[in-house]
């Protein structure tokens, strides 16, 4: 898998709003006035660029990609680090063995405590 970055995706208008609702002091008066929101936004989209570019870089070095399994009894999903050459998982972020257990752990204290407080 290689991620992609569309800026086009990005919800600029939420980004401008949270840009904007920063607040500066000055002269001891808090001004709402935003500070070039737009150089802030295209810097934060060139430093999400990079970072997704290097993260790319890497899986291909050393032959790997990320894979983002569904974990059906939790209902989240977590990540596999797969070897591309074998399809051979080399780490898994949690580990599928341990959000089994929560699971489990889950359903049995289900049993006991049918209510949420």
């Amino acid at each position: 898998m290689r991620i992609e970055l569309q800026t086009n995706s990005i919800d600029k208008t939420n980004l401008t709003n949270s840009l904007e609702s920063q607040v500066v002091k000055t002269d001891n008066t808090l001004n709402q006035q935003p500070i070039q929101i737009n150089e802030q936004l295209e810097k934060s989209i060139d430093k999400l660029k990079k970072a997704v570019d290097s993260i790319n870089e890497f899986f291909e070095i050393n032959h790997s990609e990320l894979k983002f399994v569904f974990h059906e009894g939790l209902e989240e999903y977590f990540v596999q680090l797969v070897n591309s050459d074998t399809e051979e998982i080399v780490r898994e972020i949690p580990s599928k063995k341990l959000l089994d257990v929560y699971y489990e752990m889950q359903k049995l204290i289900g049993m006991i405590v049918d209510e949420k407080i």
